[in-house]
């Protein structure tokens, strides 16, 4: 991981090759003192773990994929709660075949480079919903 550009409020960094994504990207923020931002980003997978929410049984389903895919576009945002940094993202990524696949990212694992603009904002709070099974934005 390289943070390429760090100005106002705005980190561009570079994912390599192995990396994990999420946890990255939460450790990154939490050093930052990220407590609020936009997540947008490029670049491809060589696994990733998507995940589906069911509002009735409040659990989430989730499809491990294990092979080279674009990713098309990757778009979330960071929150805290307590003293915990939550980055929740949502991915479009496609096949050789260019198939999509969609869903909540649980875990990306970077093929070639995956760069990610990190827009901070000011503070956002998430508080765990009991009625929706889901921390959710205050």
């Amino acid at each position: 991981m390289k943070v390429v550009l760090k100005d106002k409020g705005t980190l561009v960094v570079r994912f390599d090759r192995g990396e994990e994504l999420v946890s990255a990207l939460e450790r990154i923020c939490g050093e930052e003192n990220i407590d609020g931002a936009y997540v947008s980003g490029i670049g491809s997978a060589q696994r990733v773990r998507l995940a589906w929410y069911d509002v009735d049984s409040k659990e989430y389903l989730e499809k491990e994929i294990a092979e080279k895919l674009e990713v098309v576009n990757l778009t979330g945002n960071v929150a805290r709660k307590g003293n915990e940094v939550i980055v929740h993202l949502h991915g479009t990524l496609s096949d050789r075949e260019m198939r999509p696949v969609a869903g909540h990212v649980a875990s990306l694992e970077v093929a070639a480079t995956l760069e990610v603009i990190v827009i901070k904002t000011d503070a956002l709070f998430k508080e765990r919903s009991e009625k929706i099974g889901l921390n959710l934005l205050q």
